[in-house]
């Protein structure tokens, strides 16, 4: 697949990358619709960095995106393929303390698309993500 690759500092560029697989039965494949640049995406841009949070190259970057399902694991019951959704950057582990009183956006675990030594971002064609992570838009993407 295609993906925008940050190579340096003010570095970027296309490249093909290895297209992500659904591993898990609660994950699903989403094709990149749309993809905003956030603040954080010009830090990594401009410094390779955000405080601690230093980019190791090459990193793909983009936690803003919408997408449509392209297929879904054995456990997707809330979204399935075709389906329009926005996607919640925030993957949390649903194990730890945090997540079992109920407040998954402090989750001890938490993963976050586009940050350093989380997760690669969204700037590319495809990317799996938990179902939680998937909220239906009704068809009503638009720009």
């Amino acid at each position: 697949m295609k993906a925008v690759v940050l190579t340096g500092i003010r570095q970027m560029e296309m490249r093909d990358v290895p297209a992500p697989k659904i591993k898990k039965g609660n994950e699903v494949l989403l094709k990149i619709e749309r993809v905003g640049v956030c603040g954080s995406d010009v830090h990594y841009y401009e410094t390779g960095r955000i405080g601690s949070q230093i980019v190791e190259y090459p990193f793909i970057m983009g936690h803003e995106c919408s997408a449509t399902v392209e297929a879904a694991g054995k456990c997707v019951r809330r979204v399935g393929a075709g389906e329009q959704v926005v996607v919640d950057p925030a993957a949390w582990c649903g194990k730890c303390d945090q997540c079992l009183a109920g407040r998954e956006n402090t989750c001890r675990n938490l993963k976050f698309l586009g940050t350093p030594k989380e997760g690669n971002g969204c700037l590319c064609e495809y990317i799996v993500m938990p179902e939680e992570s998937c909220f239906p838009t009704n068809g009503r993407i638009s720009l």
